[in-house]
């Protein structure tokens, strides 16, 4: 694994953590106290030592679970953390519970698919992983190699698609208009995220000249989303059922102004920023930041990406917004969706 991807400093990570269980156990749920699950392992012994840093030893009661065929040196290892730090603890066999959800028929039946031979009476059994397996699976993680892009062929709307449904219990319309949009791997998701904001962010020319201006909105944003194969660019908007035509013509015409010419520098730098700011605000989340780690590397994009994001946002230019603009929406070609109650 590259030394880079625990190179972190761990006593602002434990504070950072530490604050986070805070206010949910404290602030959010309002409770005052841990009951912490402790097997022996890395996970639960760092988990405690967490709880412990937060509630101290008196609020805390850990549950000690072994089942029959539990590691008797991990049960051991759990009872000797416990008590090296002074926490209270109960043991609680679970195996009768185990039992009864056929958990161990269950097991059995999947070793004698795979070998006739197996006799639980002589057979012991335990899951293990090969001692190289991180290594063999994270180890080029820095570099991006767990998924390659292949470069698909975009399958183009040739016609505009309509799907209407009545749904009586309904008083509002909801309108979607979706155009293909792009990959994870390609180079115009930055320009297509500014659009998207340009267009339904809060203050956008959707929210400023639909809901604020015409009054044809209760609701109007725009979405952009990635995927594997090519995502979607879309415009949603809840109106009255009476307003529905002219609330498609309002964002036809929206979308035909940022395709006709390019947006203004005011509407640039407020488009950028809120993403950048966003970005940063939702970097500061560990389990965000964890799950961008996963995330880049599955899909081939390399941890280098979460530091260049900003780098890419800032570069994109008044010409690329109207380029995307005019590859990505095609007032010929889209799918339109009308829910709404009979009128």
């Amino acid at each position: 694994m590259p030394k880079e991807l625990l190179s972190i400093d761990e006593s602002f990570v434990t504070e950072k953590i530490c604050n986070f269980i805070k206010k949910q156990t404290i602030s959010d749920f309002k409770k005052r106290g841990f009951v912490i699950g402790v097997s022996g392992g890395v996970d639960s012994a760092v988990s405690l030592s967490l709880a412990l840093k937060i509630f101290g030893k008196k609020k805390i009661l850990a549950l000690i679970l072994p089942e029959k065929e539990s590691n008797s040196r991990n049960f051991e290892a759990a009872k000797k953390l416990c008590e090296s730090k002074g926490v209270r603890y109960k043991v609680i066999d679970i195996s009768a519970v185990l039992a009864s959800l056929g958990t161990y028929r269950e097991k059995e039946s999947l070793l004698l698919k795979v070998y006739e031979g197996y006799n639980p009476r002589i057979h012991k059994t335990s899951l293990t992983f090969p001692s190289n397996l991180l290594e063999k699976n994270l180890g080029t993680m820095a570099k991006g190699s767990f998924y390659k892009f292949k470069n698909k062929k975009d399958q183009k709307l040739k016609s505009i698609i309509i799907k209407e449904e009545i749904k009586h219990d309904k008083e509002q319309a909801h309108i979607v208009i979706g155009f293909h949009g792009t990959t994870f791997g390609s180079s115009d998701k930055y320009a297509l995220s500014v659009l998207n904001n340009i267009l339904g962010g809060q203050g956008g020319r959707l929210f400023l000249e639909l809901r604020d201006r015409m009054g044809l909105a209760y609701s109007v944003s725009s979405n952009n989303i990635e995927g594997i194969d090519p995502g979607f660019l879309t415009v949603y908007i809840g109106t009255d059922p009476a307003k529905i035509n002219n609330a498609i013509n309002g964002i036809k015409t929206e979308l035909s102004n940022v395709m006709a010419k390019k947006v203004n520098n005011e509407e640039m730098e407020r488009a950028k920023e809120y993403l950048i700011g966003s970005y940063a605000l939702d970097s500061q989340r560990l389990m965000t930041l964890a799950s961008w780690y996963v995330f880049n590397n599955i899909y081939g994009l390399g941890i280098k990406e979460i530091n260049d994001y900003p780098k890419h946002i800032r570069s994109v230019t008044k010409e690329d917004v109207l380029r995307v603009a005019n590859k990505y929406i095609n007032l010929n070609a889209y799918v339109l969706s009308i829910v709404r109650p009979e009128y």
